[in-house]
């Protein structure tokens, strides 16, 4: 017996010196070719023939492969043999997965894992099994299946944890490293940080399938860890590096985490101030090709991305802020006995918000090695409730639109600059909530208009008939709030409105009308609204025909025919609200609840209330 595995042991070492004597001579230097094929050769390929060296690199791996099958035949076939044919693989796979032939490498992908089952722990083998369960995982996220992306990255994660455990202070092989001469193999410190930035890579890609899935905290936390791991080792590039923080800030502002947020935003800016600060402008030419435009345009692309999660950050804070405020003040009005069962309800809410904060603090939540106090200052990370406070978030984030603007100019980026646009109206309306003074309200108003109609005017509805609506509704509801305010001015007088107030009443409500006929006009066909609404424009349609009825009993006339007149115009619009509601069962619950109420209470008490103005003296 002891003569057999004395034979066994002499024919192992045997085979691993006819290996290694393989790799010397030709192997090395073969797959060094291989890899300057796919790696530089093939960065100029012409247009033409793309993958013309990648080709080249793939017949001499499967070369390669083909000469290691001798030492795969024996009964017992070494194990190096076996770990380089799943290397081969996986660098097969890889060429096959580049030259889009995505089948052919997934079955070699899998190959190599197979292959490397019972060698998980080994030190030679880990990081090429890492490797090809990354690859796999963005193979089905590409696809479209993230549940199956997310089974290989998650054994990916596993693995890597399993090793560092079972394995403490004995890092892996590089891939590349299988094929080096000894005496070029790579420190342990070299392969550590390479086997690290595999597994952030894993982390990556863990984030982007889980919020693909819908879990957002999963996918935040995965983002966060992989952010932090690219600072510690240095291995990042700052650009993306400071726009995947940013975006990670938006996550928490819907999660209300504004310190969260706000922290994420200054470390995306001082990453990428320092970025921006070492990088060559190169004006971007019209003979520039797609690729080399987006080269040159990728640093001022980035920092307006950037700049517009600055700038939800700051109408999120307000938005939340004032419908806090409005909660507030509709819960005033409530009784004792339903504010002490209020404040319980708020006390337990209060102290499991706390407690989730605790566990919250658990995980590393901020980027320490980074200096931002002063970034982070720049604007609150609570809920505020005095003007002052929204001035402040609404400077900030109007800057960061400004900023954000440079880029997305109307000419190009249609999209984005009206989006940019749109934002900086819901600045204005955010702030004059906080405002007191109701003709400083009007003016924000008032800007609101020109900057909407501004870009409305540049529109062809037939391209941009969505956005054409949107803005067409925003401009309508802007002249109703300043005519409102007009209104609460007159009666904050305590007297009659002069005929100069009567005036101005009037032509803001009737250009809020204008807009809202326009809205709804934009939805005819041949003529005709449709008998039914689509389902992601019935509330829109509805809304805007019941303010249409408001603002025509608003309007203020001395002539009582002429007023009549004017409630007849709203009672036909109520009437039509009511008849539609009842000919679309289910309409009114699901999208026009409190107005189909109004306008049905409204279409009884107008007729009565047209019969007493012309019974009324003039």
């Amino acid at each position: 017996m002891a003569d057999e595995l004395e034979q066994i042991e002499l024919g192992f070492e045997e085979r691993l010196e006819e290996i290694n004597n393989w790799l010397k001579n030709g192997g090395y230097e073969k797959y060094k070719e291989a890899r300057r094929l796919a790696e530089e050769e093939s960065l100029e390929d012409p247009e033409t023939d793309p993958f013309k060296s990648k080709y080249k690199a793939r017949r001499i791996l499967l070369d390669l492969k083909a000469e290691l099958a001798s030492f795969l035949d024996d009964e017992i076939p070494s194990e190096k043999a076996k770990i380089l044919k799943a290397a081969l693989d996986y660098q097969i796979g890889q060429n096959y997965i580049e030259t889009e032939e995505l089948s052919t490498g997934e079955e070699l992908f899998k190959n190599c894992i197979n292959t490397l089952a019972e060698y998980r722990m080994d030190k030679r083998s880990c990081s090429i099994h890492l490797h090809a369960l990354n690859e796999l995982g963005i193979l089905w996220s590409k696809r479209g299946d993230s549940e199956k992306a997310l089974g290989f990255l998650q054994d990916a994660e596993k693995l890597y944890y399993s090793y560092k455990k079972e394995m403490e202070g004995c890092s892996p092989y590089d891939i590349q490293e299988l094929f080096y001469p000894e005496d070029n193999f790579l420190s342990d410190a070299e392969r550590e940080r390479a086997f690290s930035a595999t597994f952030t890579h894993t982390l990556y890609y863990l984030a982007q399938v889980n919020a693909a899935l819908g879990h957002s905290k999963k996918g935040a936390m995965y983002c966060h860890t992989t952010l932090c791991r690219q600072l510690e080792t240095e291995q990042y590039d700052p650009v993306d590096w400071a726009l995947n923080c940013a975006t990670l800030s938006q996550y928490y502002i819907t999660q209300e985490k504004y310190t969260l947020a706000r922290h994420c935003l200054a470390c995306s800016s001082r990453v990428f101030s320092e970025a921006e600060e070492t990088a060559t402008v190169e004006a971007v030419s019209e003979d520039d090709s797609q690729e080399e435009r987006e080269r040159k345009e990728r640093i001022p692309q980035r920092k307006a991305d950037i700049s517009r999660c600055w700038s939800k950050y700051c109408l999120d804070v307000l938005r939340t802020s004032r419908d806090r405020c409005v909660q507030e003040l509709t819960n005033a009005d409530q009784n004792d006995e339903e504010q002490k069962t209020e404040k319980v309800t708020s006390d337990g809410s209060a102290r499991k918000e706390e407690s989730t904060q605790e566990g919250d603090t658990e995980e590393p939540l901020r980027f320490e090695s980074l200096e931002v106090i002063s970034l982070e200052q720049s604007v609150p990370d609570h809920l505020i409730k005095s003007y002052d406070e929204a001035r402040v978030l609404f400077l900030e984030g109007q800057k960061w639109l400004n900023i954000s603007k440079q880029f997305y100019v109307l000419d190009g980026h249609v999209t984005n600059h009206i989006e940019i646009i749109q934002d900086l109206s819901q600045l204005y309306k955010l702030l004059s909530f906080f405002d007191e003074d109701f003709e400083r309200r009007c003016k924000m108003h008032k800007r609101r208009v020109d900057m909407l109609s501004e870009v409305l005017i540049e529109l062809n509805p037939q391209h941009y008939l969505l956005v054409c609506r949107q803005l067409m509704f925003e401009i309508a509801e802007a002249y109703s709030d300043m005519a409102d305010l007009k209104i609460a001015i007159v009666d904050e007088s305590g007297g009659h409105p002069n005929a100069h107030a009567v005036k101005k009443i009037n032509i803001l409500i009737n250009q809020s009308i204008k807009f809202f006929k326009s809205f709804i006009d934009s939805m005819k066909n041949k003529g005709a609204l449709p008998e039914t609404f689509a389902e992601d424009t019935v509330r829109p349609a509805l809304v805007a025909h019941f303010y249409v009825a408001r603002l025509y009993s608003k309007l203020i006339c001395s002539d009582k025919h002429l007023k009549v007149d004017n409630l007849k115009k709203s009672l036909a619009i109520y009437q039509y609200l009511v008849g539609y509601c009842d000919s679309h069962p289910g309409v009114s619950d699901m999208a026009f609840k409190q107005e189909i109420g109004v306008s049905r209470e409204m279409a009884q008490l107008l007729p009565f209330k047209m019969d007493k103005i012309m019974k009324s003296e003039s």
